[in-house]
């Protein structure tokens, strides 16, 4: 992967928790800390959307879902 154009992640009824656009894939600074505002969220289930580019110009989607524990 060249660049993640959008990371989105969603709490169990769409809400959104966590955006980030346009960054280099493997860039830990725009990784996700389980916090949404600053405050801790709870252990559950998140649902992720990604869209990132390949070196190659192709656009890839990809959804999937994360637990967090606590």
């Amino acid at each position: 992967m060249k660049e993640i154009s959008s990371l989105t992640i969603f709490d169990r009824w769409g809400n959104m928790v966590y955006n980030a656009n346009h960054f280099p894939a493997g860039d830990l600074n725009y990784a996700w800390d389980g916090r949404m505002n600053g405050k801790e969220m709870n252990s559950a289930v998140f649902v992720y959307r990604v869209i990132a580019q390949t070196s190659y110009g192709k656009q890839i989607l990809q959804v999937g879902s994360v637990t967090l524990m606590r």
